[in-house]
């Protein structure tokens, strides 16, 4: 190797050697100049960690109370669906059983909840007020519980208002009601979509309840109800 290459490959050398200096002491200057924003960027981070987890036991602390006052409302109370059987056959409830009050405490325990539990001490009183034959208060739970349920519990309210309007000879808002829970492509629209042809049925809405379920068989071709769509598909053909 001659002479210049060898001062070519010294100078490359040293050049490099420059360039890596100086990228150090670029990022020190920077990390020094900037450590305080970097601290307090941190710090913020690890602030929100432990605020959202005190949020997070906080509404689980509340949700576990309210949960404790709808049993204490309920009492001694038969389970829910045990009352309307022992309605229907005469079976008498406990002495201190007061279906209005209690429908009432739940709905002073929603009052003072949140989330899911508020959800489920309206629909409870909903519930009881069904039982006691009380379709105004009863309605007037469930459209108090409508507005902030969400997944299952919504789709129970929109079930019940369905049934309620049914029940009060209004059988189009019920088929809107349904129409609506039938458009999930889940279980529960599947429950819905069922529910709406017999409504249909009903009514006496033979073509509509044939068409619903005929879109019942392309959604659910494996659904372990088709065998009950299909009989009711052959009897409305007579």
């Amino acid at each position: 190797m001659s002479e210049t290459d060898e001062d070519d490959d010294l100078e490359f050398q040293q050049a490099d050697a420059g360039l890596l200096f100086r990228a150090e002491m670029w990022a020190t200057n920077a990390f020094l100049g900037y450590w305080q924003y970097l601290l307090a960027g941190i710090v913020v981070i690890l602030l929100g960690f432990l605020l959202w987890g005190q949020y997070t036991a906080s509404v689980v602390s509340s949700q576990r109370g309210a949960s404790q006052r709808i049993e204490q409302a309920l009492g001694d109370l038969p389970s829910l669906d045990r009352i309307g059987p022992s309605r229907v056959f005469g079976q008498p409830l406990p002495d201190d059983a007061d279906l209005p009050k209690s429908a009432k405490m739940l709905e002073e325990i929603a009052a003072d909840s949140a989330g899911a539990a508020r959800i489920e001490a309206l629909m409870k009183a909903a519930e009881l007020y069904r039982l006691e034959g009380q379709p105004k208060d009863q309605r007037r739970a469930l459209i108090a519980a409508e507005g902030d349920a969400k997944g299952v519990l919504a789709f129970g309210v929109q079930s019940s208002l369905a049934n309620l309007d049914l029940e009060e000879g209004d059988g189009e808002s019920a088929v809107e009601r349904l129409r609506d829970l039938a458009e999930r492509d889940d279980v529960l629209g599947e429950h819905a979509s069922l529910d709406l042809g017999r409504v249909l049925e009903t009514l006496d809405r033979d073509e509509e309840a044939r068409e619903v379920y005929d879109a019942f068989e392309t959604r659910w071709p494996e659904s372990s109800r088709l065998d009950e769509v299909r009989e009711r598909k052959k009897a409305l053909a007579g």
